[in-house]
């Protein structure tokens, strides 16, 4: 999940640069995400104590990546089609190539991808941060239980006109990278630029919060069982102190994936394999709330066959083709 950010902001900004490097922007980027996740999210050791700018920092991200896509869409309808009149002529026109671009899922796959996203909603590490670690009001949960599905209503609603507007301009990029080649190949350098932020935003906010909460997990649960403090040393310090190696390290180790999964990978099939990766959390986070029988020797086998399935039929072809 988090090298499909990295990879998704390099060739991003190496679109609207064809000089810069996408190493070297990955790597700028990374250092960059890792001094923001420091600042924002590494100040205090202890999870009781709530980041407010992160919080302010993530709704502000989600306000920009929404309004973007509603611009987005709007420009399409009104400047590339020239209304909703254009937009409804080209349409009837070409039915018959957009029957053809349409991939048809069976009933089976269909089920499955909507189980998948929907558990990622709820197992994704920096939604989970977000709703439970940084909730200072349950009551605010209420208000999410509608208002993220319409979040996620209107901007699903963008996406048609986007995707139609550059298959009618003949955008040569991955569909992955469509607004912003709409902005790049009209020469709305404001639209290139919105396109831009929007991406930026939701690649930084994810960034951040999900490498926050594997910071903190990986601190929690593997080395402080390990760690034996020596009398006189400041042990908030020390553990402060690692919790910010570890956010640079994972980072980092995010990079690496990045590298070794190579260029030519599409974002959409590096996010179905972190979304079914995440899936295996999902009987565990059931389980635990409503099966009082269920225990640990089970979480762990079935945490550990799933991953193993995973790892060998998912992940495994993405390394080795």
């Amino acid at each position: 999940l988090l090298a499909l950010q990295i990879h998704a902001v390099s060739v991003t900004i190496h679109l609207l640069n064809q000089e810069l490097s996408e190493d070297v922007l990955a790597i700028l980027f990374c250092i960059t995400i890792s001094v923001f996740a420091i600042a924002f999210g590494a100040r205090h050791l202890s999870t009781r104590d709530k980041h407010d700018g992160l919080v302010v920092a993530i709704g502000l991200e989600s306000v920009i990546k929404l309004t973007a896509m509603i611009v987005l869409a709007i420009y399409c309808i009104s400047n590339v089609f020239g209304g909703t009149d254009g937009l409804n002529i080209w349409l009837s026109e070409n039915k018959n190539m957009l029957a053809a671009a349409e991939q048809q899922l069976g009933a089976g796959a269909s089920r499955a991808l909507l189980v998948t996203f929907f558990a990622a909603t709820v197992a994704m590490p920096h939604v989970y941060h977000m709703l439970i670690t940084e909730n200072n009001d349950e009551r605010a949960l209420a208000g999410a239980r509608w208002g993220f599905p319409l979040y996620m209503f209107i901007f699903s609603l963008c996406i048609p006109p986007i995707l139609w507007a550059a298959t009618k301009m003949g955008a040569e990029t991955p569909t992955e990278f469509y607004p912003i080649a709409i902005g790049l190949t009209t020469q709305n350098q404001a639209i290139a630029i919105l396109a831009f932020v929007a991406g930026l935003a939701a690649a930084s906010g994810v960034l951040i919060v999900t490498t926050l909460a594997l910071s903190s997990m990986t601190l929690n649960h593997i080395l402080l069982p390990l760690y034996r403090p020596k009398q006189g040393v400041d042990i908030y310090s020390v553990l402060l102190n690692t919790r910010r190696i570890l956010i640079a390290a994972i980072i980092l180790a995010s990079f690496g994936i990045y590298k070794l999964l190579g260029d030519d990978q599409s974002l959409m099939s590096l996010g179905i394999v972190a979304f079914v990766a995440v899936m295996q959390f999902l009987p565990g986070l059931v389980g635990g709330f409503h099966w009082h029988q269920a225990n640990k020797a089970g979480l762990l086998a079935g945490l550990a066959t799933g991953f193993v399935v995973w790892f060998a039929s998912l992940l495994l072809p993405l390394i080795y083709r």
